[in-house]
């Protein structure tokens, strides 16, 4: 059976300064060798028609077919990443998650853009806390009040939405850890185990027993 995408785009925010890191985080290179946004990446085109990095994202270097779009206010943090998303005028509708949570699956997406289009989504585990506003759902109109929020100073997503109808997912506590950011060297060693490729043991080389048989047949005769 054919999988059908999400007609619109998933976004990547990669426009930060990684100062816990030391270095870009989006291009650190995983235990299979791909960098990091290379598995966000991944894991969006799996369930969106569109692929969209936002930020300077240095490290790595955006495939053709994914747009990339540089931050209207660079150094602004998350919140200015989503304005500019907003502002580029793509779509109607933007899955965002950051470009260090490689561990998030298609599934856990799917359910965040299987929600009403017309409200953002974001997940809630059992407890009813505060995940954060990644992965998350962003309907093009929430533009007029990310603008107002940013005029006014407001820097928080959190706040941005305190005050709107969201659609929130339930997620179990397995679901969550799929929501883990690496932010750190310390982090990346956490993690790293968990992305390495398995090795594959080459078998032992076949012995041609015929050629032996010869071999032992002729010393016999001489």
């Amino acid at each position: 059976m054919e999988h059908i995408l999400w007609p619109h785009s998933g976004a990547v925010l990669a426009g930060g300064e990684s100062r816990r890191m030391g270095k870009p985080k989006e291009g650190v290179p995983l235990g299979d060798g791909r960098p990091m946004i290379g598995h966000v990446l991944a894991t969006l085109e799996k369930v969106c028609l569109r692929t969209v990095v936002v930020g300077e994202c240095l490290g790595f270097d955006c495939p053709a077919h994914t747009v990339h779009l540089q931050d209207l206010r660079p150094g602004g943090g998350p919140l200015a990443g989503v304005e500019t998303l907003l502002r580029s005028g793509l779509d109607t509708g933007y899955l965002v998650v950051a470009c260090d949570q490689p561990l998030l699956s298609p599934a856990l997406l799917g359910r965040v853009v299987a929600a009403d289009p017309a409200r953002p989504c974001f997940l809630r585990p059992e407890d009813g806390s505060w995940l954060g506003p990644f992965p998350g759902y962003f309907p093009a109109a929430c533009l007029e009040r990310i603008d107002l929020a940013i005029r006014r100073g407001v820097t928080s997503l959190r706040r941005v939405f305190a005050d709107t109808e969201i659609t929130w997912v339930p997620i179990s506590p397995a679901e969550q850890a799929q929501l883990k950011d690496f932010n750190s060297p310390a982090d990346l060693a956490e993690l790293l185990p968990s992305t390495q490729r398995p090795i594959q043991k080459r078998p032992p080389p076949r012995r041609d027993t015929k050629s032996s048989e010869r071999t032992t047949m002729s010393s016999e005769q001489k």
